[in-house]
């Protein structure tokens, strides 16, 4: 995997935009930055990026099998990579988790977010990884945390990164070669437990507050709503608050 690394860059995901566009990749390339200056994450959202985390892009070649046909499935994948590289990498035991879609959790605190662009006529994939390794931002809507908080020693960017490379190219070629169905089953034993109480909001509706059933071929997030069956495909998962006694 050929590894660009760069001191600043508005954001890892953009620079791996402009080097497709250049006609300047041939096959998987990492892209990792000490610093970012306009990080972003799903749905627009911008992401802190203080020194001694990690902020990395991957480009991956697309393939001809079906599964390049559902892109967003490789969200699960990523996930997956991410989680038992955090797993890795922490030494306390904590449980580390998988929020719907792919913010990977530890002790139900967000320590890392997954933002994938691909268009439909691009031949790259881009998978932009976030991970709080040595701090973490305050008063987030979502508790959040950092890897750091959950090991003993210093944990270098770099080392995470090639770790996580790793992982990533394992399981991308799992996806494309097994399909969907056994990376569901893997990453239903990391995400919500069945019936968890959740809390999903979207920008277009009011908040749906259900138990989680699971999640189908299609990726969508499952729920039971007041003895209904519910599909979400998009939205922002929180764990419901039962009021106290």
């Amino acid at each position: 995997m050929h590894h660009i690394a760069l001191e600043s860059v508005d954001s890892t995901n953009a620079e791996a935009q402009r080097l497709i566009a250049a006609g300047a990749v041939r096959g998987w390339t990492m892209i990792t930055a000490h610093l970012q200056h306009a990080g972003r994450g799903r749905q627009a959202r911008s992401w802190t990026s203080p020194p001694g985390n990690l902020y990395v892009s991957f480009i991956v070649p697309k393939d001809q099998r079906g599964e390049w046909r559902r892109p967003w499935l490789s969200g699960f994948a990523v996930a997956l990579a991410l989680a038992t590289t955090v797993e890795d990498h922490i030494d306390d035991g904590a449980d580390v988790r998988i929020k719907w879609p792919n913010d990977v959790l530890i002790a139900n605190a967000k320590a890392g977010g997954i933002l994938i662009e691909a268009g439909a006529a691009a031949p790259f994939l881009v998978i932009g990884i976030g991970v709080n390794l040595a701090s973490h931002p305050p008063d987030t809507l979502y508790p959040a945390t950092h890897v750091g908080a959950h090991r003993t020693g210093l944990l270098a960017p770099s080392a995470f990164a090639s770790r996580l490379a790793a992982h990533l190219q394992q399981m991308i070629e799992r996806w494309l070669a097994d399909g969907f169905t056994p990376i569901r089953a893997e990453y239903l034993k990391k995400s919500h437990r069945p019936g968890d109480p959740l809390t999903i909001g979207a920008s277009s509706a009011a908040p749906r507050h259900g138990n989680f059933i699971g999640i189908d071929e299609e990726g969508c997030l499952c729920l039971e709503c007041d003895g209904a069956f519910v599909r979400f495909a998009a939205g922002n998962v929180f764990p419901t608050l039962t009021p106290s006694p």
